[in-house]
């Protein structure tokens, strides 16, 4: 009875040991996430100016470059918020769901502002990788969904900004689907294997050294 007694109450302090970590991560993630958020904003857009929109498809236009300052303006306003809850309240719940969608409306914004250039979709995966740093699934899901409606909108009504053409026949939506489809399987799969640990090392007194 004793040792059952000793093994819930390591359990108990194992489990709390993990969640106070776990949250330490997260708030130092959020933390990052801020940063992040401040180097996109301040160097994309002008990077985008001069080097890429030229060659995309806004550079017949004749104001090639309206769209980049547009854009500085519509990224400040992405921005502003997830700083503010990454620096001043990096554990809370809600600033990780607001980087969630912060990080994937930045993505959507850049590969307006480079005119839909296919490299460009990898930030998409890259922000999706990011998140996972979390660890959290509901986030990486909730990054998709918004992946998912940006690209139906971009589809219907401004096909150019997606892969740089105006109507999009090559089927490029579909594989981009796809890829991003298996990263967010094998980015769930690690999330919850990351706590498949905790479920089969549960009554181990060294479980917060395997879990970080």
């Amino acid at each position: 009875m004793s040792d059952l007694g000793t093994t819930s109450k390591i359990e108990l302090r194992s489990q709390e040991l993990v969640k106070t970590q776990l949250s330490q991560i997260r708030g130092r993630v959020s933390y990052w996430f801020a940063w992040l958020m401040l180097v996109q904003w301040l160097t994309a857009p002008f990077i985008a100016a001069l080097f890429i929109t030229p060659f995309s498809c806004f550079g017949v236009t004749g104001n090639s470059y309206a769209h980049v300052w547009y854009s500085a303006l519509l990224g400040a306003v992405i921005v502003a918020v997830p700083v503010f809850l990454g620096f001043r309240q990096p554990l809370n719940v809600r600033t990780r769901y607001v980087m969630a969608v912060a990080q994937m409306l930045m993505s959507a914004l850049m590969i307006y502002v480079v005119g839909g250039a296919p490299e460009t979709h990898l930030h998409v995966f890259a922000s999706l990788a990011l998140l996972a740093f979390y660890r959290d699934s509901r986030l990486v899901m909730l990054a998709t969904m918004i992946v998912a409606v940006d690209q139906g909108i971009r589809a219907v009504y401004w096909p150019q900004t997606s892969f740089g053409f105006l109507v999009d026949e090559s089927w490029s939506w579909l594989e981009n689907a796809c890829w991003i489809a298996f990263e967010v399987f094998f980015l769930c799969l690690f999330i919850f294997c990351s706590f498949g640990i905790f479920l089969f090392f549960k009554s181990s007194s060294y479980l917060v050294v395997i879990v970080v």
